[in-house]
């Protein structure tokens, strides 16, 4: 019977551990999210707030990272990754970003203005002035943030 007892008051001890970690705080949803991407050997070598990422633009195994530095001027970085990954890491929990081309991913904050006939939309981008194509099964108001 003393077995039973220690073995429930065990049991109950556990279970208080658990209530108090699922009663700390969680993290709010403004919290900053990073885009990082690591080297093999696990060293960071990007790591960039989500909000300052402007598209990313596929180059064979390798895409471009368009995003604003600290100073919110437009830089160009490219990185060894693939188009699939880019878009693995930044839809994940989080719905700025939308892939409008098979080689493009866009900040959908970034769209200044959409362009173009039902057929051959294109997408002006804030800070680049560069015009994305978009593929055909989007519709404008899809586009813009």
């Amino acid at each position: 019977m003393y077995a039973v007892f220690h073995f429930l008051v065990g049991s109950l001890k556990d279970l208080s551990a658990v209530v108090r970690l699922d009663q700390q705080p969680v993290e709010p949803e403004s919290a900053t999210r990073y885009l990082t991407i690591t080297h093999t050997r696990g060293k960071a070598t990007l790591k960039i707030p989500l909000h300052a990422v402007i598209c990313v633009e596929a180059n064979d195994n390798y895409v471009y990272i368009h995003y604003l530095d600290e100073q919110g001027r437009p830089v160009r970085q490219l990185e060894r990754l693939s188009m699939r990954k880019a878009e693995e890491l930044l839809f994940a929990g989080t719905d700025l970003f939308v892939r409008v081309h098979k080689s493009y991913l866009v900040n959908k904050m970034f769209v200044e203005e959409v362009t173009g006939r039902a057929q051959a939309y294109r997408i002006r981008l804030k800070h680049t002035g560069a015009e994305i194509p978009v593929s055909r099964k989007w519709n404008k108001p899809d586009l813009l943030p």
